[in-house]
């Protein structure tokens, strides 16, 4: 061929056509091309990243409970006792052995992540996220997988991967530091794998071979799987079914010696572990025996529609979805072909666990919640993928409409998740706690009820705070009770309580009713009701749990006889024809975030007239005259209705971080209607400043180094 598009014969013109073509529009070839390779791909990019935002967001908003404070403790642990599953009770006296129920896979991958990651909400719930994550593109290859095999319709790996993406089960899972996320991961993973590597068995001229590439994502899965939940023990026959029915086409005597073998060593081990878990002291005491069709309909709740929404409400949707699930079942098996290619799988993955453990639970009551069957979350899905797209083959209205109902069931139980406190696990045990940190003074005793939930209340209250201060040599303290039973005789709940009110001025108890059974009767609470006064009471209410705190006096101490005479500030001032502020007692701070003790001494001259409150905060004003105000608690403070009284109240500030000897430092006090918000004025500010605009009255306040402890700056 000549230059400049000439062309010295036909034949190198006829051969320039498609050199020409070519030339015209290779872009758009090589973006077909392109799209056509990755585009399926793309897809499952876009889920994973849909799934990674979902559940990253909000991931530390809702609070550890007590499940999750075992995992804490546990990855905590040196590494024999981590992988023994040892935990250790403590009441600040004695401590008590017991074991954990759950295998040491995901508590070691916990630790190993505690060890460089801080222990926050968001970061202890990280290695669960990213275990829901992943399931994501493990559905997309499971699901390409069974449409290579002919065994699901075109479109099922997209839908699968949807709803993998949305479903409410894996993100209440995958937002809480348990092992349930990481072992739905690991057994669909085992499952794909051993489904893969049997496909590539053959048997010829004597010989057998196989890809060994997935028998090495095979067994590694499966030990993760086995060693993250005991519960995967009921996949070792199951499995041995599915390879005894393709051995079976190699060596009918050899398969069944296979089957035989994993049937003994599965029950084996589920013998093992039961005596390992039934032998715990109250083991099974909290089992409770369910009838099947309980247990069906909680476990297509959860995999459908989801634990945040009412089950009674949306039963007709878990209904969609199990019809869904059971056309995609059907769909593997409806021919003789894709009977051959062990279609069959499917549904006998779903069922058998099922069946192995209600019958199990003949013969001892077991757990049965959803959380246990959390392993065939993807073969459920998958399923229902596969309906849906072998619905959209028939028709394209009924798929949009079942589409629309799946995915706005999936969106709006993870909109109740998000939105309802209700669908939390625990109380707001940070709040409790921060309450409990401003109150507390010298003299003070904890009550925690109880010691098995030690890990949790050290997480949120200020036990090492208290400690610390102790060592310091200031007397406070904390207990857990009622107290561990040990081997040592010990005084009796009722001897101990009175020792400790003998020795402490007062006690505050926080009540976790997570544990009922730690103490069924109510015994420590009773008893300082019958002897003690109950000066304060502070309940939050739950759903799945309740949590109140109690602050206990030997006596009521109102009304005061008489002011105290070494009180750090006279006052004297009025408020309104009801209130005067008498005298302000100032305590010593106990840690650097504690707040800074106050005593205040009201005379109730005449009955109010409305129901008041009273706010107190702190300025600091600096030697060139600048204000810092220091933040201040709505609602500080109370006032009983009886009139003529002399009342004390505990109280307490924002302290200033750092203490200085040449910044003074102003109290602010001021009154307010409960009803309507109005500020109630002050009639006789004695000799100090009135702030008209707020009002609030204005006391210097004599703060000294020793006020603020060991927290001095």
């Amino acid at each position: 061929c000549g230059p400049r598009g000439r062309y010295r014969s036909p034949e190198c013109a006829a051969a320039a056509v498609p050199v020409a073509a070519i030339r015209l529009t290779p872009m758009r070839e090589l973006l077909t091309r392109a799209h056509a390779a990755a585009g399926p791909h793309w897809f499952a990019l876009a889920c994973v990243l849909l799934a990674f935002a979902r559940l990253a967001f909000d991931l530390d908003a809702k609070t550890l409970w007590w499940d999750e404070s075992l995992s804490l403790q546990r990855a905590e642990q040196g590494w024999r006792d981590l992988l023994a599953g040892k935990l250790i009770l403590w009441d600040n006296e004695r401590e008590r052995v017991t074991w954990d129920q759950h295998p040491f896979a995901y508590f070691a991958l916990l630790g190993a992540w505690l060890r460089i990651a801080d222990a926050t909400p968001f970061l202890m719930r990280f290695p669960s996220l990213l275990a829901a994550v992943l399931f994501v593109p493990v559905v997309w290859r499971f699901a390409l997988f069974l449409r290579q095999k002919q065994l699901a319709p075109r479109h099922t790996p997209y839908w699968a991967a949807a709803l993998a993406a949305v479903n409410p089960f894996l993100l209440w899972y995958g937002q809480e530091a348990r092992p349930y996320a990481l072992w739905m991961l690991a057994s669909l993973t085992a499952f794909w794998a051993l489904w893969q590597w049997m496909d590539t068995w053959t048997y010829a001229q004597g010989k057998f071979r196989h890809r060994a590439r997935w028998a090495w994502l095979y067994l590694p899965a499966m030990l993760l799987a086995l060693t993250t939940h005991f519960y995967a023990i009921m996949m070792i026959p199951i499995h041995g079914l599915f390879i005894a029915a393709y051995m079976l086409r190699i060596d009918r005597k050899f398969a069944i010696e296979i089957m035989t073998f994993l049937l003994l060593l599965a029950g084996a081990l589920a013998f093992v572990v039961y005596r390992f878990i039934i032998t715990q002291p109250g083991a099974g005491s909290n089992y409770a025996a369910m009838d099947l069709w309980t247990i069906g309909r909680e476990m297509l709740h959860a995999f459908g529609t989801g634990l945040s929404t009412r089950p009674e409400r949306v039963a007709w949707l878990d209904g969609a979805f199990l019809l869904l699930a059971a056309y995609g079942i059907w769909h593997s098996v409806a021919s003789p072909e894709r009977r051959r290619g062990k279609g069959w799988f499917l549904g006998v993955y779903l069922l058998l666990p099922v069946a192995c453990l209600f019958a199990a639970s003949v013969v001892q009551p077991n757990y049965m919640a959803a959380r246990h069957h959390a392993q065939l979350i993807g073969v459920f899905l998958l399923a229902a993928a596969s309906g849906l797209a072998a619905l959209s083959a028939y028709h394209f209205r009924a798929t949009a409409v079942c589409a629309a109902l799946i995915f706005g069931s999936s969106l709006y139980s993870s909109y109740r998740y998000f939105e309802s406190p209700s669908y939390g696990k625990a109380p707001d045990y940070a709040l409790v706690g921060r309450i409990l940190e401003d109150r507390l003074r010298a003299g003070d005793l904890v009550v925690f009820k109880g010691p098995n939930s030690w890990r949790l209340f050290r997480y949120f209250f200020p036990m090492e705070e208290i400690e610390a201060a102790q060592a310091q040599g200031v007397r406070v303290d904390w207990k857990g009770m009622p107290f561990l039973r040990a081997n040592e005789p010990q005084l009796s709940t009722d001897d101990r309580l009175r020792a400790l009110a003998d020795e402490y001025d007062r006690i505050w108890m926080v009540d976790d009713r997570t544990l009922p059974y730690e103490d069924p009767q109510h015994t420590v609470l009773s008893w300082l009701r019958a002897h003690m006064h109950e000066h304060g009471k502070w309940e939050f209410f739950h759903p799945n749990s309740s949590l109140a705190l109690f602050l206990f006096l030997p006596a009521d101490p109102n009304p005061v006889q008489e002011l105290p005479a070494a009180a750090d500030v006279a006052v004297g001032a009025t408020f309104g024809a009801s209130y005067r502020l008498q005298r302000i007692e100032i305590g010593r701070r106990l840690w650097a975030t504690s707040q800074l003790p106050l005593t205040l001494y009201w005379d109730m001259l005449d009955a109010p007239p409305a129901v008041y409150r009273y706010i107190a905060w702190l300025e600091e004003v600096g030697p060139d005259g600048a204000r810092i105000k220091l933040p201040h608690t709505e609602m500080a403070g109370a006032f009983p209705a009886t009139a003529g009284h002399l009342m004390l109240d505990y109280s307490h500030v924002e302290a200033p971080l750092h203490w200085q000897e040449d910044r003074q430092y102003l109290l602010h006090v001021m009154l307010y209607d409960v009803s309507n918000g109005n500020k109630l004025a002050i009639t006789d500010p004695a000799a100090f400043q009135a702030k008209d605009d707020e009002p609030a009255l204005v006391i210097p306040l004599p703060l000294r180094a020793e006020h603020l402890g060991s927290a001095r700056g």
